[in-house]
């Protein structure tokens, strides 16, 4: 039987995506290939066939490439059944470029992404762009994939899509990061673990339900909580004076730069390999 989905590494982005694809594709239709054996043993429990390798594909298949960067020259170079292939190819690989893909795979109707593990509970929010040579039918079809994640906008510029690594890719971490903070201190100040978490949790989830909804900027949600001279506003005073701003604005342009630099590392594995 031929499969309508390829996805390409099942870790914690591959796995992530895998209750989305449920959504809109049957199990029976969906591949799953990873090299890792305990991977593929948990994704079968699921009811999905695996593999270690591609060994043939169907022409009108999609293919979602959720490899590490650093895999993806090895990856393309061993996996002669998908050069030239003629349906859509969809990467979530951070930092590597339209070009690149195309290069190694011989391939015209490239799409890159950046989902976020939030597409667990189809809360993803998902950046995308397309290669000027995809086809409408495969754009729209990308679009109706990415969807089925969460939320999903489409940018004109690839060079937006390293700070959409940076903001959403690795948003979550920060968020949880933050959050962490948060129950550490629920703890020390004497609510147990449980409780703790539970009231972080709400907390964040209640914000979130506020910043979804009409269109309010986080900084209007922030000055609505804020009494002037309450508790809140001394709070926010401490961030302010330790620069919480710009601390969080560094960060996230480090995650940026770090994302071209790596795919500036696979464009030149990959031109290495071309020319040997």
């Amino acid at each position: 039987m031929s499969n309508d989905i390829v996805l390409v590494g099942a870790g914690c982005m591959g796995a992530a995506l895998l209750p989305g694809l449920f959504k809109g594709f049957q199990k029976s239709r969906i591949l799953v290939v990873d090299t890792s054996p305990l991977r593929r043993e948990k994704v079968a429990a699921m009811g999905v066939d695996v593999a270690s390798a591609i060994d043939n594909i169907d022409g009108g298949a999609t293919v979602v490439l959720a490899l590490p960067p650093n895999s993806f020259s090895g990856f393309a170079s061993s996996t002669l059944a998908l050069k030239g292939h003629a349906g859509l190819v969809i990467s979530v690989m951070a930092g590597v470029r339209i070009a690149t893909i195309k290069h190694a795979l011989q391939i015209c109707n490239v799409v890159r992404a950046i989902p976020n593990t939030p597409a667990e509970t189809l809360k993803s929010m998902t950046v995308f762009c397309a290669a000027t040579s995809v086809s409408l039918l495969c754009l729209e079809f990308a679009e109706r994939v990415l969807s089925l994640f969460g939320e999903a906008i489409r940018v004109e510029s690839e060079n937006l899509m390293d700070p959409a690594t940076a903001i959403c890719g690795g948003g979550p971490a920060y968020i949880s990061y933050f959050a962490e903070c948060m129950r550490c201190f629920a703890v020390e100040q004497g609510f147990n673990d449980d409780e703790s978490a539970l009231i972080v949790a709400q907390v964040l989830c209640g914000t979130g339900s506020l910043l979804s909804v009409g269109d309010r900027r986080p900084m209007q949600l922030c000055r609505d909580v804020m009494t002037p001279g309450g508790t809140t506003a001394r709070a926010v005073e401490v961030l302010d004076r330790n620069n919480f701003k710009e601390v969080v604005g560094d960060a996230l342009l480090k995650a940026t730069i770090h994302s071209r630099s790596l795919g500036c590392m696979v464009e030149e594995a990959e031109n290495e390999r071309s020319h040997r």
